[in-house]
């Protein structure tokens, strides 16, 4: 039984020697190990610390660290800068190009933010509406008493209106 668990506090040991001989993390980088994300507060032998977004304080077993794919969002952060995708979801009957022009707007208002490269943002997915049509699947429940869609007078709605160039009509 000593050799058996031995085997795995050798393992935990040997990793956290990786870790830490190879840099591959350092205290204060915000990393992504598993489906664990936030910001490295212990690099220790057996276990590595992470503080999450919502402050908790997670163990991770350094065999774990080590196993896992690990993201180092601070690498390159200091000298290249990092790309931080986010999602956000909104309404049919919500104006894109207004929403669009507000994360732009709230890009250039967060400190930390370089303007070069400006910031963009993407528009992936259209989901259930596209082009002024709704489409009620594959979640269908009820029909709405009218058409969820912006008016096109509403488009370049502000803030769209000094951020997006609007289509020559």
């Amino acid at each position: 039984m000593v050799t058996i668990g031995s085997s795995g506090l050798v393992s935990q040991i040997m990793s956290g020697f990786t870790i830490t001989y190879s840099r591959a993390l350092r205290l204060g980088d915000f990393v992504k190990v598993g489906d664990v994300e936030g910001r490295v507060i212990h690099l220790g032998v057996l276990s590595t610390k992470i503080k999450t977004l919502r402050n908790e304080d997670v163990t991770i077993p350094n065999a774990v660290v080590v196993a896992q794919t690990t993201t180092d969002y601070s690498g390159f952060g200091d000298s290249d800068g990092v790309f931080i995708p986010t999602s956000v979801t909104i309404g049919y009957n919500t104006p894109w190009r207004q929403v669009h022009a507000l994360l732009l707007e709230a890009a250039a208002r967060t400190e930390g933010i370089r303007n070069d490269p400006k910031p963009i943002e993407l528009q992936v997915s259209l989901e259930d509406f596209y082009d002024g049509v709704q489409v009620m699947s594959p979640n269908y429940m009820v029909d709405p008493a009218a058409p969820k869609i912006v008016a096109r007078k509403d488009w370049f709605a502000a803030p769209a209106e000094s951020v997006l160039p609007s289509p020559k009509s």
